[in-house]
C-alpha cells in the first residue's frame, strides 16, 4: 500500500471511531501497521492496567515527508487503566518536495466504568539543508534515558504512585528536553562538534477525553489491580528514501 493510500486509510478509520459503535475492538484492530509509528492498545479487562509505548527515529533523505504518527488507547472495562505514548522524531536531510506529516492521538471510554484512558502523541521534525546528520553520542545517550523513564514513569502510575495528571506532566517536562536535544546535539556525519542550527518543529497531540465517544459519568479513578505493561524497544534511528 503506498503511502496515499495508506493515509486514506488511516484518516477512514479513525473518522469510523467517533461514531459510536458495538465494533470499536475490531475496527482498532484494522489500523495496526497503517502509521509509520504506532502505540495502540486494546483494554477489555476489568481491573487491568495497560500500557503502549512506540519511539521511533527516523531519517528522511527523498524529500517526502509524510510520516504517521498514532497513538490510540481504547478501553471498555470497569476500574481499568489504558495508556498509548507515541513519540517520532523525523530528521529531514537535503530539498524537501512534500511536507504533510500526520500526528494524531485518540483515547476511547466505551461503555467504561471507573476507567482512565489517555493517548499522547509527539511528533518532532527537524530540517537541515546540510546532511547527512547525526545525533551526538550524548545526544543518543539521553534519548536511551527518556526512553527508559518514561517506561519508569508507567510503572510509577501502575503502582499508584503518581496520578494521572503528574504522569501528563512529566511526559510533556521529557518532551521539552527532547526539543532541546535536537537543538544542541544534532551534527554532520563525521563531525564531533556542534553542527548547523536547527529548529525543530514539534507537534504534540494528546486526547485523554475524546468528545463523541460513550464513556462513563462516574469520576474516573486509579487501577486498583494493574496487571501488564508493555513497550517497544528504543529504535535505531532508520533512513527513508
Amino acid at each position: 500500500m503506498n503511502r496515499f493510500y495508506r493515509s486514506l486509510a488511516l484518516w477512514a478509520a479513525l473518522l469510523l471511531l467517533l461514531v459510536p459503535t458495538t465494533a470499536y475492538a475490531q475496527e482498532i484492530g484494522d489500523l495496526e501497521d497503517i502509521a509509520d509509528n504506532e502505540a495502540i492498545v486494546v483494554n477489555e479487562e476489568d481491573g487491568a492496567s495497560l500500557f503502549e509505548f512506540a519511539f521511533d527515529i527516523v531519517r528522511v533523505t527523498d524529500g517526502i515527508v509524510d510520516q504517521t504518527n498514532l497513538a490510540l488507547a481504547y478501553s471498555s472495562c470497569e476500574a481499568c487503566t489504558t495508556v498509548a505514548v507515541a513519540i517520532q522524531i523525523v530528521l529531514v536531510m537535503g530539498d524537501v518536495t512534500t511536507v504533510a506529516p500526520e500526528n494524531v492521538a485518540i483515547a476511547i471510554n466505551d461503555e467504561c466504568s471507573l476507567c482512565e484512558t489517555f493517548a499522547v502523541a509527539y511528533q518532532f521534525v527537524v530540517g537541515v539543508e546540510e546532511g547527512p546528520i547525526h545525533f551526538t553520542g550524548q545526544g543518543m545517550k539521553r534519548l536511551v534515558q527518556i526512553y527508559k523513564e518514561i517506561s519508569e514513569m508507567w510503572e510509577d502510575l501502575e503502582d499508584g504512585d503518581i496520578e494521572p495528571e503528574e504522569f501528563l506532566v512529566a511526559l510533556d517536562a521529557l518532551m521539552d528536553e527532547v526539543r532541546v536535544i535536537l537543538d544542541e546535539e544534532l551534527v554532520p556525519a563525521g563531525k564531533p562538534e556542534p553542527g548547523p542550527s536547527v529548529s525543530p518543529s514539534a507537534e504534540p497531540s494528546t486526547d485523554p477525553e475524546p468528545s463523541g465517544s460513550p464513556s462513563s459519568d462516574a469520576d474516573p479513578t486509579p487501577s486498583p489491580e494493574p496487571t501488564t505493561a508493555e513497550g517497544s524497544p528504543m529504535p535505531e534511528a532508520s533512513p527513508t528514501s
